[in-house]
């Protein structure tokens, strides 16, 4: 009975880890000015809570605007702590600087523990200094104390993909649909069929047990 549930284990196992990787979602941008939405938006600046040398993350401004961007100094992701005041279902977007034509920039984006995304862009002359927005993440959260965290993607390398020059996170929130629950942040939909496919394969596994008895 142990080997048997060894091999059950084992089988587990493996189909978890062949369960594909996905790359991070994009979010959608736009120039000039963000979404209807988010018109009247919160804003939580991201130099307030910058700390020089304290993460990855590095200041800059000029006469427009105040912002800051990563690099791979090993002082870890970038991480910003806000407080919302009701359980809702919140809608987030980016405020950055543009720039001008060069190399792509990116940089990722992770709500609590949730899923990261993807903020990229490949600049024409004419993005330099404007307001760029990127947007597309919502969640169902808890009043009280959340985190977003920005940290530079795996292809970053600071010469074919650069840092985006970050400034502001904009939220607006909505009350909660009667079917939904409140959560710290949604939760990753990978991370689900992840556990969904090892239940489906233990019940696999005990079926083969059982007919073996009989």
């Amino acid at each position: 009975m142990k080997k048997l549930i060894s091999i059950a284990l084992v089988l587990m196992l493996a189909i978890f880890m062949t369960i594909p990787t996905f790359a991070a979602e994009k979010l959608d941008s736009c120039f000039k000015a963000p979404p209807e939405q988010f018109k009247d938006a919160t804003t939580i600046k991201l130099v307030d809570s910058w700390v020089d040398g304290a993460t990855n993350a590095r200041h800059n401004k000029n006469d427009n605007f105040d912002y800051v961007f990563l690099k791979e100094d090993g002082k870890g992701d970038f991480a910003v702590k806000f407080t919302v005041s009701e359980d809702a279902v919140y809608d987030f977007a980016f405020r950055l600087m543009g720039w001008s034509q060069g190399v792509p920039r990116a940089t990722n984006v992770k709500l609590d523990d949730g899923a990261v995304y993807r903020m990229e862009a490949t600049y024409e002359d004419a993005n330099k200094e404007i307001d760029q927005y990127f947007y597309g993440i919502t969640a169902t959260l808890t009043a009280g104390e959340h985190t977003m965290t920005f940290s530079v993607p795996e292809d970053w390398d600071d010469t074919t993909i650069k840092s985006l020059y970050l400034c502001d996170i904009l939220y607006v929130s909505s009350p909660i649909p009667a079917t939904d629950v409140p959560a710290s942040a949604a939760t990753s939909d990978i991370a689900v069929i992840a556990v969904a496919a090892m239940l489906v394969s233990a019940g696999a596994v005990l079926t083969i047990v059982k007919s073996r008895k009989a």
